[in-house]
This record gives C-alpha cells, sequence and structure tokens, in this order.
C-alpha cells in the first residue's frame, strides 16, 4: 500500500502525503503536530511558512493541494515584500468529477498509482506550475533528498536500539537525527563515520542541540553494532580508541 510518494517530472518537484488533511492553523507560527512525537525532529512549527518562503524567493512556484483547496503562496503587498497564501477551490465540477472516477476506480479494485486527490491527500508542488515560476534542476532536487537518510539510504548501516553507525564511506562524517541530516556535529574532531541518533533536538537551523550525552549515546550504538557484527566492527572501534583523534570515541575512557 503506498503511503505517498516524491518524485521529480518536467522542472516540478511533487511530494505527496496519502490519506492527509491540513487546516488554516498551520498558517500560524508555532503550531505542529510534532511536538512531543519521539519519533520526529521538528517541533517549533515553523517549516511550512519557512519552507515555502524560501523557494518562493527563489523563484520558484510553491502550491499546496489540499483540503478540497488549492494553497498558493506568493509575494504581494506595497513593496511586494509580504508572503502570501491564497486558498482557491477547483472551478466548475472538477472536483465532482475527480471523485466521481476515483469512486469508480476503487470499485473496481484498480490502483491509484502515483496521483493524489486534493479532497484526501495534501500534495506539495515546487518549481514550474502552470508556466509560472522557476524550473528545479534535477541535481538541485538530488542535493534536496540528501537531507533524509529514508530518501538517500546507505549501503552498509548497522540499526541498533540506541541508533544507527554507517560505515557506508560516503557518509563518513555526517550524523542524523531521527534520519535529518544535521548541519555539523559541533565538535572539536572529526567524525569517522556515520551516525543515526534518536534522542535529541534541532534548532531552527538543523543544528544539533547537544545535551551532553553524545558520548553515551556513540558508545552505546557502538556496542549495539558490535553485538550485531563483532566481525565487521570491533577491529574498527578498537582503532578508533587506539588514535583518540576523532569524535566517535570523545569521552570514553581508555
Amino acid at each position: 500500500v503506498l503511503l505517498g510518494f516524491i518524485r521529480w517530472q518536467d522542472g516540478m518537484v511533487e511530494l505527496s502525503n496519502f490519506d492527509a488533511q491540513i487546516n488554516l492553523e498551520v498558517l500560524d507560527v508555532g503550531p505542529t503536530s510534532k511536538r512531543g512525537n519521539q519519533e520526529a525532529a521538528g517541533t517549533h512549527g515553523e517549516g511550512f511558512k519557512i519552507g515555502a518562503l524560501v523557494m518562493t524567493r527563489r523563484g520558484y512556484r510553491v502550491q499546496f493541494e489540499a483540503s478540497d483547496l488549492y494553497w498558493t503562496f506568493k509575494f504581494g503587498g506595497h513593496s511586494q515584500g509580504q508572503l502570501y497564501c491564497s486558498l482557491s477551490a477547483m472551478g466548475g465540477t472538477k472536483l465532482k468529477d475527480l471523485k466521481d472516477a476515483d469512486q469508480k476506480r476503487v470499485a473496481i479494485g484498480s490502483s491509484r498509482g502515483l496521483r493524489a486527490n486534493i479532497w484526501e491527500d495534501v500534495t506539495v508542488k515546487i518549481g514550474r506550475i502552470n508556466k509560472i515560476g522557476e524550473e528545479v534542476d534535477k541535481e538541485d532536487f538530488l542535493s534536496w533528498i540528501k537531507v533524509s537518510l529514508d530518501l538517500d539510504p546507505p549501503s552498509d548501516i548497522i540499526q541498533t536500539p540506541h541508533g544507527s553507525l554507517i560505515l557506508d564511506e560516503g557518509f563518513g562524517g555526517r550524523i542524523y537525527l531521527k534520519s535529518l541530516l544535521l548541519k555539523e556535529n559541533n565538535s572539536e574532531k572529526p567524525l569517522r563515520y556515520g551516525y543515526n541518533l534518536l534522542r535529541g533536538n534541532v534548532d531552527r537551523d538543523r543544528k544539533w542541540l547537544r545535551t551532553g550525552e553524545e558520548a553515551r549515546d556513540l558508545a552505546e550504538i557502538w556496542a549495539g553494532a558490535i553485538r550485531v557484527r563483532e566481525a565487521d566492527t570491533l577491529d574498527k572501534y578498537l582503532a578508533l580508541l587506539r588514535e583518540d583523534k576523532t569524535a566517535d570515541v570523545i569521552g570514553v575512557e581508555g
């Protein structure tokens, strides 16, 4: 069963969550469904608006399709410096026709495929939409998805109850929090390997808010990885301890 999809096509990025809804409250600063959710990294209630602002400022058209409406972002006001979100409905009988067609699809058991429904899903479109806005280059799109470990998975990762150790050399030095790539590890020493932490928070710029428990978190990840795949990890960890040149073993007593 599809939960949604992300794709780039003809200069436009389309992201869809199936069986989802948004309401006018999301346009306020602060409200968020992620607060208190231990599996989510974002908690500030600003990402929706800031994301639309940044993309619109870059010249892309930003449009949400949800709750039977088009949510279109654009600059306006006296100096064209204010960000507006205009809500509009589908014209004529288009919405009814789409619903009728989808009901027929469901009745015959046909798959919906990569197609979102404005009345029951949330879709974000970025780029050139209806001949308005700049096109998104495919290379830019591919760089954007690297922010998520789920969208850009490594070839060699060991999952433990405390987080994940990433042995893929291409991910060396990266640190993720709940699969979200952080901008920096905030340590004087570099990381040799990659990690996905399950505890902690980030600020509005995706910088890691350190809690003083990072050394323990990394040590527990290594301990769990060694239990799972000792042949692939024990010698690597001992080498890190002997060298004592990286943040992977910072705070670990010899």
